[in-house]
C-alpha cells in the first residue's frame, strides 16, 4: 500500500504540471485497487515511523485527520493518510487541488451550491447553501479536488475508523479557502500569521507579569485585524489550539468578542454553534447511527435518507428513526 502510493508520487513528481495535478492524481489514484487491509496499513505506518522515515509533516497542529500522516513531502505537493475517529470536515472549498480516495470505512460525501448574499467584504459574507447532491462513499471510491468555490464539499465519516488517502498541492495561498456555514454566512480561512502569533506571545507573557496596559495592547491588535482573521482567531481561541494560558485565552476571547459581536455577521456564525449544541447525539457508535443523526441534525430529506441509510444496512430505516424521536 505505502509503497504503490510512493511510486505513484514518484511518476507524478517526474512529470509535475501543477495545472494537471488533479487530473492526473485522479487517475492514479483510480488505479490502486484498496484491498482495505487496515492492519496492515496501520504496521506499515508504524514502520515508517520507528526507522524515521516519515517527511515533512503538514497539518501538524489542526484537526484534519486524527491523525494526519504525510508519507511524501517534496516541497510542491504531499501525499497524506488521514485517519477519522469522530470528527466530520466542515463545509468548505479547498486552496489546493489534488484528489482524495477512501481506503476504509463508509463516508456520506455532500457537495453544496452557496448563493452570496451581500458584497460589503472580500473574505466575509452573508450566504445561503443549498445541497447539490449527497452520496455514499465506500473503499476505493475517489473524487478530484478543484482549488476555489466549484467544489464546495463536506465529508461525513460513518465508520470508526474511516481512512482517506489524498493527494495535494502545499503552499498554496490559504487566503483563497474558505469556510461556509449552514447559518448563514461565509468566511475566509484567514489565519493569523507567525508574527502576529509571536507578539500575542510576549503579549502573553506581560500579561503573566503584571505589565500595565496589556488589554488595551491585545485590544489595539485585534482592531487591526481582518473580519476573517477576527473570526478565525475567535473561532481558535474557543479550542486553545495556541496553547495560551486560561486566563490570557478568556481575556483574548473577551476582547474579540466585543469587537465582531456588534457585526451583522456574528449572530449567524454563533447561531451555528447554538444550534450544534442541541445537536441530537449517537445512542451507539455505529455507521447506522451517525448516519441517522447527521441526518436529522442537517434536516435532509427523508427519502433521500432512507436511500443512504439502505446502502449500508440491512436493518430498517423507520424502527431506526424512531429510536431518535
Amino acid at each position: 500500500m505505502i509503497e504503490k502510493l510512493l511510486s505513484i508520487a514518484s511518476e507524478i513528481e517526474n512529470n509535475y504540471n501543477q495545472k494537471d495535478f488533479s487530473k492526473v492524481s485522479f487517475e492514479k489514484l483510480e488505479s490502486i485497487d484498496f484491498q482495505s487491509d487496515l492492519n496492515s496499513l496501520e504496521s506499515q505506518i508504524t514502520d515508517l515511523i520507528l526507522k524515521n522515515k516519515l517527511p515533512k509533516q503538514v497539518n501538524l497542529y489542526n484537526l484534519f485527520g486524527q491523525p494526519p500522516i504525510t508519507i511524501f513531502n517534496n516541497g510542491e505537493f504531499v501525499v497524506d493518510i488521514y485517519f477519522w475517529q469522530d470528527n466530520d470536515t466542515s463545509i468548505h472549498d479547498h486552496s489546493f487541488s489534488g484528489a482524495f480516495k477512501l481506503f476504509s470505512g463508509h463516508s456520506i460525501h455532500e457537495t453544496f451550491k452557496v448563493s452570496r448574499v451581500d458584497h460589503d467584504f472580500k473574505d466575509i459574507y452573508l450566504s445561503e447553501l443549498d445541497l447539490a447532491d449527497a452520496q455514499l462513499l465506500s473503499s476505493n471510491n475517489t473524487y478530484e479536488i478543484i482549488s476555489g468555490d466549484q467544489f464546495i464539499h463536506r465529508l461525513v465519516h460513518l465508520s470508526n475508523p474511516t481512512v482517506t488517502v489524498c493527494l495535494r498541492t502545499i503552499n498554496d495561498n490559504e487566503e483563497n479557502q474558505w469556510q461556509y456555514f449552514s447559518s448563514g454566512v461565509s468566511i475566509q480561512k484567514n489565519n493569523i500569521t507567525e508574527t502576529e502569533l509571536k507578539y500575542l506571545f510576549f503579549m502573553e507573557y506581560q500579561f503573566n507579569q503584571n505589565r500595565n496596559n496589556i488589554q488595551s495592547k491585545v485590544m489595539q491588535f485585534t482592531q487591526d485585524l481582518s473580519f476573517s482573521k477576527l473570526f478565525n482567531f475567535y473561532e481558535k481561541l474557543h479550542l486553545y489550539s495556541f496553547g495560551f494560558s486560561e486566563d490570557f485565552n478568556q481575556l483574548a476571547i473577551e476582547i474579540v468578542e466585543s469587537i465582531i459581536q456588534s457585526n451583522k455577521y456574528f449572530e449567524p456564525y454563533s447561531n451555528y454553534y447554538i444550534l450544534a449544541q442541541d445537536f441530537i447525539e449517537c445512542i451507539h457508535d455505529t455507521p447506522e447511527d451517525r448516519l441517522i443523526t447527521h441526518c436529522l441534525n442537517n434536516k435532509l430529506d427523508q427519502k433521500l435518507s432512507e436511500k443512504l441509510f439502505k446502502q449500508i444496512s440491512s436493518n430498517d430505516f423507520n424502527e431506526y428513526l424512531l429510536k431518535y424521536q
